[in-house]
């Protein structure tokens, strides 16, 4: 991927303003994902969304924004805004209330490293001749499984924890050693291996072992 930002935009019958509108909230929405800001998120929701986005330790928005704060977007990332046919369903109406239609989906799709790259859809609204995030209100049954999964993300982040703190000191070794000749994916099988653990347990140990060499 070239170091220049590349841009792709397609609007319905854009004009420029409404192109350099578009980067500039882009961009906007880069900067939140960056400063890992939840406020800064909730900034740029349209005036409807705004109930949908309470802030809190244990809120549903929070959690949500945390999560897609992982992974810093670079500078060459590649953005795209499609208009959302008026027709189309909406993603996951049957866990979600809309309190306004999204207009169109800003897609954000970038490299994290060699063959890892990452895809963000964030729905968006076109109103009076601004943009706007829009986030959709969960439902009460939505609520009780995002938390629970919370409360099973942290039993699996202390297991995980516990499995690097008692990884035998030959095989922390190896596994780093290949990490450290860029074959993560080789470290990833060579710790599921010899730990019997799941694929899914492995990367997770990996990422907590070697977290700056992704």
């Amino acid at each position: 991927m070239g170091a220049m930002m590349l841009l792709a935009v397609s609007v319905d019958r854009a004009r420029p303003q409404d192109d350099d509108q578009a980067r500039a909230f882009v961009a906007s929405v880069v900067e939140a994902l960056n400063g890992k800001s939840a406020e800064r998120r909730r900034a740029l929701l349209h005036p409807k969304s705004l109930p949908c986005a309470i802030i809190g330790p244990d809120s549903f928005y929070t959690w949500m924004v945390t999560r897609q704060f992982k992974d810093p977007v670079p500078a060459d990332y590649k953005w795209k805004i499609t208009p959302v046919p008026p027709d189309q369903p909406l993603m996951f109406a049957d866990k979600f209330d809309y309190p306004v239609r999204p207009t169109h989906i800003l897609q954000l799709d970038f490299e994290l490293a060699p063959h890892r790259g990452k895809t963000m859809l964030l729905h968006l609204v076109r109103d009076a001749h601004r943009w706007y995030e829009m986030t959709p209100c969960p439902r009460p049954e939505t609520i009780a499984a995002a938390r629970a999964a919370r409360q099973a993300e942290a039993r699996r982040a202390e297991r995980v924890k516990a499995l690097v703190a008692a990884m035998p000191a030959e095989l922390n070794r190896q596994v780093l050693e290949l990490v450290k000749v860029t074959r993560r994916l080789d470290a990833t099988k060579h710790y599921q291996a010899a730990s019997g653990e799941d694929l899914t347990t492995a990367v997770e140990v990996l990422e907590l072992l070697a977290p700056d060499d992704r």
